[in-house]
Parts: structure tokens; sequence; C-alpha cells
């Protein structure tokens, strides 16, 4: 399905300019479908490349350094915008559920859908405005075989995963838990007729992955029972007077934290294990709004990439020449502005 939206784009783009939007416009569509932003990623990657070369662009163009700055830093942020989404999104709604609040996938989607597209669009706007398209030095060749039509397997991926994300949706209001529509969906695509998944792609799942994240909780919550967070708050209060200082900065001194702590960690899943925990017990100490706050800290933490190692879909595009750490580090910066400035708006209109 991602290989048949990619080869679309490029059925359809007939300029650079236009081809960075419809870019944009078609990962934020494929990720509703798709969690993995490395999937999304891999899939486009050879698209854009293609792209490149019908504008009879140089391989240092500016229309790819763009495109991959998208791919690369801001294609995994419109994953957020679902609690089902991906690592981020997961971890972070069981955070927020292990330390004692509730959350529903509808919940989740109404307080972060919105947020999520705005820095989506915006970011795609940035990167048209750092990076403006080249002009093509050619005209753009006709792409001569059109898109193949989607296969029964596809259809059925296709429906399977809609009538999903509606399960999802009924079940916040109904209280069916968020793991059985996900059950039914595995159920269906590895019925005896359908095989979409086989015994194969259950032995690929990384459960490792899975194990560590379980762990990672437990210990939290021992954390949190010990008292260990509270200590560690006392600490930090000592040298900060927190109980004289307005709310809003102490949010902005909780900011600072998230961003300076984002850089300690290779990836944004592992941060957030270790903060999110901290940032919530503070937020319950001195009554701020611990879901806005959580809320908060997934935007932030998520849009917040400074370096090609911060994130593997950065990583790649890195690797393949497309953009240099400089590119990397001050995109980074800018995307993590539009989300500090998205959380701004969001808190205030909820």
């Amino acid at each position: 399905i991602d290989g048949y939206a990619a080869q679309h784009l490029l059925k359809t783009s007939n300029d650079p300019s236009h081809s960075i939007r419809r870019l944009g416009g078609y990962l934020l569509a494929v990720s509703f479908l798709m969690p993995s932003g490395l999937a999304r990623m891999v899939a486009f990657t050879p698209v854009v490349e293609e792209m490149n070369t019908i504008y009879g662009l140089d391989s240092d163009s500016s229309f790819l350094t763009s495109s991959f700055l998208i791919l690369g830093q801001l294609n995994p942020v419109a994953s957020i915008s679902l609690m089902t989404g991906g690592g981020l999104p997961i971890i972070g709604s069981a955070l927020i559920r292990s330390s004692g609040y509730s959350i529903e996938w509808l919940d989740w989607a109404i307080y972060m859908a919105p947020p999520t597209m705005f820095i989506f669009v915006t970011g795609v706007v940035c990167a048209r405005v750092l990076h403006p398209p080249d002009s093509r030095t050619e005209k753009a060749e006709t792409v001569s075989t059109a898109p193949s039509d989607l296969t029964r397997e596809q259809l059925i991926v296709g429906a399977v995963m809609g009538v999903t994300l509606i399960a999802w949706a009924i079940g916040s209001i109904i209280g069916i838990p968020t793991i059985l529509p996900a059950i039914g969906a595995v159920a269906v695509l590895s019925a005896p007729h359908i095989r979409v998944f086989s015994a194969e792609d259950i032995k690929d799942v990384n459960w490792g992955i899975l194990f560590l994240i379980g762990s990672m909780l437990s210990l939290i919550e021992a954390l949190e029972s010990t008292g260990a967070f509270d200590w560690i708050i006392r600490v930090i209060s000592t040298v900060i007077p927190f109980s004289i200082i307005d709310p809003w900065l102490i949010l902005g001194l909780i900011v600072c934290f998230m961003i300076v702590s984002r850089l300690l960690f290779p990836n944004g899943s592992t941060c957030l294990i270790v903060v999110m925990p901290i940032i919530i017990n503070f937020a319950e100490i001195y009554n701020l709004n611990v879901l806005y706050t959580s809320f908060a800290t997934v935007l932030i933490i998520g849009s917040t990439v400074l370096l090609p190692l911060n994130i593997p879909p950065a990583l790649l595009a890195s690797n393949k020449g497309h953009v240099s750490t400089r590119n990397v580090f001050a995109y980074g910066i800018v995307t993590m502005v539009i989300s500090v400035i998205s959380v701004t708006i969001a808190w205030n209109v909820y």
C-alpha cells in the first residue's frame, strides 16, 4: 500500500515545489495506516530520487535536501497523532496510565492530531523555505507506467485497517480495550483464505523491544512506589525555587529539561521512558495539568531531532548523502521550535 501511494506520487507530480507539497500530503495520509516512519521512508526514497532524475536536477539538489529532511525528521512525527501510531505514542499512553490517569484512543486522537498536523504542515513549509526547490533544468518526462491496481491482499489490508481505526474510536466510547481490535485485525489477516500474515512474519517481530518496554514500565512503577521520583524532584527544587515561580515559567523550564534530556539519548522512546515519569511527578507536585504536560512531552521529544543518530530515518537520509549533519541540526531546531509553538497554542485552546 505504501509503495502504491509512492508510485501515485510519482505519476501525479510535475514540478519540484509541487512534488514536495504532495510528498508531505502523502506521508501524512499514509501515516494513519502505516505507523512506521522508517517503513514510509524506505517506500518513498526511490520515488523521490527518481523524481530528481526526471526533473534533470543534480545529485545535491535542494529538492533532494528538502525532501529527505521531511522524510528523515518530519515523517516520524506524523505517527504521533494516533495512540497506536508507533513507539512514542504507545509508550507515552502507557506511562500516563501507569501514573493513574485514564487516556483512551479517541481522547489521544482529539488532543494530539491537531498539534501534530500543525507541526507537520508547518515543517513542510519551513523545509521549502530553508531549501527552496530548484527549477527543473529540463521538461519533466511523463511517467509511462501508471501505478498498478491494488491487489486483493492490499484491498483486504486497507479495509481491515480502516475497520480497526473505527473500532478503536468506537471502543474508546463504549469501553472496548485497545488491544482487542488489534488482535481481531491480526486474526483476520492470518485467516486461512487470506494469509497476509504468516508464521515467518511473527518470527520477524522484534520481541526484544517489547520485553524491554515492559521491563522499563515495571522499573518505573517501582521507582514511583519507593518515592525515588519525588526525591529527584526535591533535589531539583532545592536548586530552583519552583514554589515561587510563575506556572508558565515552570513549564518553560520543563521544556528546556525535555530538550536537554533528548540530546542525551540515542532515540526518543528511551528518552520518553526515563524523562516522562519525572515530568508527570513534577506536574503533580506543582499542580500543573498532568495530561497536557504529558502530551507536550511526547510532542516535543518526538519533534526534537538534532543529530542523524537521534532517529533511524534521519540516519538513513544522512547515510545516503542527501543531507548533512548541519542540515539535520538546523532543521531540527526549526521543528523543535514549531513543536513548542504548537504545544503553546494547543494548551491555550484546550
